[in-house]
């Protein structure tokens, strides 16, 4: 077993449940792992006959993260539809704002809880897969889940800031009408302190 490969896989996955959409800097972690590195790249030295016994491995981990990830995305569509619905149908609730926002806060957060559960159920298949392997699989391993890790990134990125940027809008919509009905309110009192 390579512990070098395993402590390698684990930082990546630390580093790509941040949310970073930024490439995992492997100089930066050296110290865990012997790869030939440039700045935040993989340098892979395996042909295509030392890696041929783990290609349909790393295609299905990565199969199951895109199915993973369809499902996720799927279910966000469908809550923020329902969210933004509810407040539509609600409008003229007072409650209605904090019910949106608690819906779209929770479809942030489940957001994110699904890609770090996606991240983690591919790392632990690429670690299981590449623990016995010899180093030219490993490094390869470590390369499809370097693009792969980044594609979830990006993926739960969009979806969580597309749910911020909603919820920004809308309280910003409610904060407009809410000026809009003080200014009234403000308007009549100055017309009735007249008299």
């Amino acid at each position: 077993m390579s512990a070098n490969f395993i402590n390698a896989m684990n930082a990546m996955n630390a580093h790509y449940k941040t949310g970073t959409l930024q490439a995992f800097a492997i100089d930066d972690h050296l110290e865990h792992f012997p790869l030939a590195a440039t700045a935040n790249m993989v340098m892979l030295s395996a042909t295509a006959d030392d890696t041929a016994d783990v290609t349909a491995a790393i295609a299905k981990i990565t199969g199951d993260a895109k199915a993973a990830v369809s499902t996720s995305t799927s279910t966000q569509q469908t809550g923020i539809t329902t969210a933004c619905t509810a407040l539509s149908d609600n409008k003229t609730s007072s409650a209605a704002p904090n019910d949106f926002i608690t819906r779209m806060t929770a479809q942030r957060d489940q957001a994110k809880a699904d890609a770090a559960k996606t991240i983690d159920t591919a790392y632990q298949a690429a670690i299981d897969l590449g623990k016995n392997a010899p180093e030219a699989q490993q490094n390869s391993i470590i390369s499809g889940m370097q693009t792969l890790s980044s594609t979830i990134n990006n993926v739960f990125s969009t979806i969580t800031n597309f749910v911020s940027g909603l919820i920004e809008k809308v309280m910003n919509i409610i904060n407009g009408i809410y000026d809009f009905l003080k200014g009234i309110q403000d308007t009549f009192k100055s017309i009735a302190s007249i008299f």
